[in-house]
């Protein structure tokens, strides 16, 4: 009857070890029904005439305590087995227990801080103020504080203080359970940082989600755009977008969804107030922890200052161009009257009408480029246009990409139409078997770094002439003073070779140009 009530398969055993051997035999054993429990004694059983006369079995039920030797030992395996470190301690600051995170946390095992004060983590101060609300019954959420591992370095950690009772509900100590903060700390510290940079921005930035919906507005949008952040937040971006142009914000998003950033895009926003304002966009996709795009950020900054002035420079640019050219039109007026009549060598008037044609022609380059340069490049093709043949290699013009300032494209252009036009009618260019090669190269070690070579052959043989005229001294030394460098001329009997020297403007890669 006994057996079939106990998961317990010994009982006639024991009894008969029992019997045999007259000492007690206790177990712990479990009935069959529910989660029942059992200390179980066997003992000899004495008749009064101490006789042993059989066995008295007798059962003491600790289910319940069962149930919380299971519930602590489950618990106990819950804070080992935690990532967070979960110390205990009693009320004057002894470590009592240490699980496996206290030891990854702080560095030191259990078998080297349990019987120590908790002091060797924290302040002193800090521990009597937090023991001290403790002992009143608090619990400390999520305190921010910092600890000192074993090797000495601090730990930011969020701190939950608890009051220990015993079975009376007497506090009699605490537990701590601690956590590393140091990498959200330092997120949420880069946050709070680039959220600030943007708040703070004079450039109004925006982020909207795919449907174009705002959802953050800075205070330099507020200033652009007149709106202020509640009144902008949840409404569609179109209201800043003026109704001539509905399809814009469709391209950007389109653009958006495909990955693309969208930079320097210069455009027209409409104010609150009704007003244009001429805006450079830069945008950017957002995208999610999983790499989704799930709107965009957009970099929005008043160009209007900056149009007007390029208006305002374009405006002179233009004034000064057409005064230039008036200018160059009465100097050759005048000089045309001038010599009407007068016993003028026709050769004199053709060279100063050239000469004049010659200065118009880069003051063409340079106005192209609103006198903001001319490339080298250019100057000489310009120059040696009139003189291109059917033969493929007359003219070669080699050297890097180089752009010059106004003032030095002046004077080059100068030099090379002189030397184009001796070439014409003394040198390489005045019979149908001479050849002009052009190069140049940038020395970046020397401090006259642009080194230009024209070399003129095949033409007729070469004298030096008896004295230098207009044109070698403009070369030689209009050169040196206009570029702060140096220019000669070297008149060999193969062709004129003319070297000139000056600091290197800025420049770019090597190309190879023949002139045919």
């Amino acid at each position: 009857e006994i057996v079939t009530r106990l998961v317990y398969d010994d009982l006639r055993r024991d009894v008969k070890k029992v019997l045999r051997t007259l000492t007690v035999i206790e177990h712990e054993v479990t009935g069959i029904v529910g989660d029942t429990a059992f200390l179980m004694r066997i003992r000899p059983y004495r008749t009064i005439d101490d006789m042993i006369d059989g066995v008295v079995v007798t059962f003491v039920d600790i289910s319940e305590r069962k149930r919380r030797e299971s519930e602590r030992a489950m618990l106990a395996a819950i804070v080992d087995s935690s990532s967070d470190a979960i110390v205990g301690k009693n009320l004057q600051g002894t470590i009592t227990s240490w699980n496996k995170g206290a030891e990854q946390l702080f560095g030191y095992t259990a078998d080297e801080v349990i019987g120590k004060t908790i002091s060797i983590l924290e302040h002193a101060e800090e521990e009597n103020e937090m023991m001290g609300r403790i002992r009143q019954g608090e619990r400390i959420e999520n305190y921010e504080t910092i600890r000192r591992g074993k090797g000495g370095s601090l730990i930011d950690i969020a701190l939950t203080v608890s009051p220990i009772r015993n079975s009376d509900g007497h506090i009699i100590g605490a537990s701590n359970m601690a956590h590393d903060v140091t990498e959200s700390k330092r997120r949420n510290n880069d946050s709070a940082r680039l959220a600030a940079i943007v708040e703070s921005s004079a450039d109004a930035i925006v982020s909207k989600d795919l449907d174009g919906v705002i959802q953050t507005w800075n205070r330099g949008a507020e200033e652009l755009f007149g709106y202020t952040v509640e009144e902008a937040v949840g409404q569609s971006i179109r209201m800043l977008v003026p109704p001539d142009r509905p399809e814009e914000e469709d391209e950007i998003l389109a653009r958006l969804r495909r990955g693309e950033r969208i930079e320097h895009f210069e455009t027209v926003r409409r104010r609150k107030d009704g007003s244009s304002i001429d805006i450079s966009l830069t945008i950017s996709p957002i995208r999610d922890a999983g790499g989704r795009i799930i709107g965009a950020s957009k970099v929005a900054r008043d160009i209007t200052e900056r149009r007007r002035a390029e208006a305002l420079r374009t405006l002179m640019v233009d004034e000064l161009n057409h005064r230039v050219k008036n200018t160059l039109a009465t100097v050759q007026s005048i000089a045309a009257q001038s010599m009407q009549g007068v016993d003028v060598d026709p050769r004199f008037r053709e060279v100063f009408e050239s000469r004049l044609v010659a200065l118009s022609k880069v003051h063409d380059l340079l106005t192209r480029d609103s006198w903001d340069g001319a490339a080298l490049r250019e100057l000489l093709l310009a120059e040696l246009d009139p003189y291109r043949s059917n033969d493929h290699a007359r003219i070669a013009i080699e050297g890097p990409d180089v752009k010059l300032p106004p003032k030095a494209a002046v004077a080059l252009a100068m030099a090379f139409h002189e030397l184009a036009t001796n070439a014409a009618k003394y040198g390489a260019l005045s019979n149908e078997s001479g050849r002009i090669a052009v190069s140049w190269n940038i020395d970046g070690a020397s401090p006259e770094a642009l080194q230009m070579k024209w070399m003129e052959s095949g033409g007729p043989p070469v004298q030096p002439p008896n004295r230098r005229g207009f044109g070698s001294r403009l070369i030689e030394r209009g050169l040196a003073l206009e570029l702060n460098g140096h220019a000669r001329l070297e008149f060999e009997p193969s062709g004129v070779v003319c070297v000139i020297e000056m600091p290197a403007p800025r420049g770019g890669g090597g190309t190879v140009t023949n002139v045919r």
